[in-house]
């Protein structure tokens, strides 16, 4: 009992001013033994000391040995790491020296300076990547730089965008040693991009352990996660069934990113066991209730209505309400109570709430379900149809008036903003706006500047453009040789002026019309992209492949050409690395074995080598 005494003291109320006095404090001070405890149980008296520089309260307290280092020992530890971050995660007692005491800087500066990071040094790390995963994890500090400045969105716009996070597909990663990786994911890319980098992934040991690349083969096509853990199992089976060797270290059932999904469907159907119809769910447990709506999760728990009785339920952490729940229509909610669901919204009903709203961005904020559910049904288009002629004049002038500058009309009315930049009335709408719709008068005075310089470097006229074009035979000789002009006339829309001069207009193609045509390329993809309508005009009368036999064909690798082929090599690793395509021809067809039969298997076996 007397030890917690000591740690908790008691202490009774005082009253106001009796810390101003020097006498009151000093006796407090000589009941701690340390600064720590004397600050934690007083801390008025305390701050009362440090202020007025009564530091005869401390003489007598215990000084705690974290001022022992000196300048010297932490330089010495300083030599041994290569960077702050190291000195502070292996010596922080050091380090917290150093930093409190203001020379960190000063015994680091022994390492190189750091050159600044510009931006096109970001663009040009940003360009090698396909995902903003795969910029961080290869270019962290131009990442690091992007997030600082906010030109993350701007710099990584053209990257790939995930897939929705509640849906999965199914892959698998194939060795030609008869190896397999099965997993499911949201993004197959960055996935892809995870496995070759990562040096704890099972594909990227098993590359380094045998020299070999796999092949990634999409098994199924995105399905609800719930599904696809199930798939994943099923198909990771029948490659063990035949004579596959797996390389998947946990069990399949996970779902990967964004588990979180995965524990709402669970937290909801330990909910729904103590309710015996979805009023019932509705009423107890509202927030649940919510996230089935949006998810359309009720077909799947359906059958778990009532299988556990009791009033009572205790949710555990990590379920907690997010928002509150949306007030629905009175005939929806009566049409859901007590009846399996297969759809939130019919057709009727998606309609009569699109008509409420302006447009689709407003439609998409404020009912973000049904503006999902009208898009996957094709509704969306017929009620905001993709005309841009159905904005008029009028309701440009009155969007626009809802706005201070053109970067709040970009921001809240983005469709209308762009309208305005096509039609050339941008300047007219934000007339009326303070410095026309600029956020202060230089930028206006630069705006208009740029505008005349552009207007008097214009060159290329219509005339000049027609004149052009007829120095050429076809559309793709006018691009590459006068690019500027072809630009010049998209910009003002006479492509069609264009077409006429430069596209004779063939009636009917004869076979030596079309024979002709064909000779022009050297491959029958070239062909069909560049001149589309002979090429269907030779498939339909059945003489593609006549007018095409100069074009380049494939390999037809024969028995004989894939044994002469294997005859140049001692073993399948350099087999394999210097002629790829003739050993993976001769895998599929199952006679690699017979055709490497007279390869060395007494070879020493390097890096990369199969066993016989």
């Amino acid at each position: 009992m007397s030890s917690m005494k000591n740690k908790n003291i008691v202490k009774e109320k005082v009253p106001y001013g009796y810390w101003n006095s020097k006498k009151h404090c000093l006796e407090e001070a000589q009941k701690y033994e340390t600064r720590t405890s004397f600050a934690r149980n007083s801390p008025t008296a305390y701050e009362k000391c440090l202020k007025n520089g009564w530091d005869e309260a401390f003489s007598k307290m215990k000084q705690i040995l974290n001022y022992s280092h000196t300048y010297e020992e932490c330089e010495i530890v300083a030599l041994k790491c290569k960077s702050k971050a190291q000195m502070q995660r292996e010596y922080p007692k050091q380090y917290a020296y150093a930093y409190r005491h203001h020379f960190l800087n000063n015994i680091f500066e022994h390492l190189p300076k750091v050159n600044p990071i510009t931006k096109e040094q970001v663009i040009e790390a940003a360009s090698k990547c396909k995902l903003r995963q795969e910029f961080r994890l290869r270019f962290p500090r131009e990442y690091r730089f992007t997030v600082r400045h906010h030109l993350l969105n701007e710099i990584c716009k053209d990257m790939l965008v995930m897939h929705d996070m509640s849906e999965r597909c199914i892959y698998a990663f194939e060795f030609p040693d008869k190896h397999v990786y099965v997993g499911l994911t949201c993004n197959i890319e960055r996935r892809k991009c995870e496995h070759f980098k990562e040096t704890k992934s099972a594909v990227f040991l098993h590359i380094e352990e045998t020299g070999l690349q796999p092949i990634l083969m999409v098994k199924h096509d995105f399905i609800d996660f719930y599904k696809a853990r199930e798939l994943e199992g099923i198909i990771l089976r029948d490659y063990v069934d035949n004579d596959w060797v797996a390389l998947n270290r946990i069990a399949t059932g996970g779902i990967g990113c964004k588990g979180t999904i995965y524990s709402q469907l669970k937290a909801c159907t330990e909910r729904i066991k103590f309710c015996e119809n979805f009023k019932q769910f509705e009423e107890r447990f509202p927030n649940a209730y919510r996230i089935c709506l949006e998810h359309d999760w009720f077909e799947i728990l359906e059958e778990y209505l009532g299988t556990r009785k009791g009033d009572y339920f205790i949710p555990k952490r990590g379920f907690k309400k997010t928002q509150v729940p949306q007030t629905l229509s009175l005939n929806f909610v009566e049409r859901m109570r007590g009846q399996t669901v297969s759809f939130r919204y019919t057709n009727k009903e998606l309609f009569e709430e699109a008509n409420k709203y302006s447009c689709k961005n407003e439609f998409c904020k404020k009912n973000n379900a049904a503006y999902r559910q009208a898009k996957t049904r094709g509704i969306i288009n017929i009620v905001f149809p993709n005309n841009p002629r159905h904005i008029s004049y009028e309701k440009l002038i009155n969007e626009a008036s809802k706005y201070s500058n053109r970067m709040d009309f970009k921001k809240g009315s983005n469709a209308a903003y762009q309208m305005a930049i096509k039609r050339n009335v941008l300047d007219e709408l934000c007339q009326n706006m303070p410095y026309h719709g600029y956020k202060n008068k230089r930028m206006m005075l630069a705006a208009k500047y740029k505008l005349s310089n552009n207007n008097t470097r214009k060159y290329w006229t219509k005339d000049k453009i027609l004149k052009e074009c007829k120095k050429y035979t076809s559309i793709t000789e006018f691009i590459d040789n006068s690019s500027g002009a072809y630009d010049a006339a998209r910009n003002m829309g006479i492509m069609n002026e264009i077409k006429e001069i430069l596209i004779p207009k063939i009636t009917y193609w004869t076979d030596e019309m079309l024979a002709n045509e064909a000779s022009i390329f050297n491959k029958r993809v070239e062909f069909q992209r560049k001149s589309t309508k002979a090429y269907n005009v030779a498939w339909k009368r059945g003489i593609l492949d006549k007018i095409c036999s100069h074009m380049d064909k494939r390999i037809q690798w024969t028995y004989e050409m894939l044994a002469e082929e294997a005859s140049k090599y001692d073993n399948k690793s350099d087999f394999y690395k210097k002629s790829k395509k003739a050993y993976n021809v001769a895998y599929k067809r199952g006679i690699l074995q017979e055709i490497c039969f007279h390869m060395d298997k007494n070879s020493p076996t390097k890096k990369g080598n199969f066993k016989n």
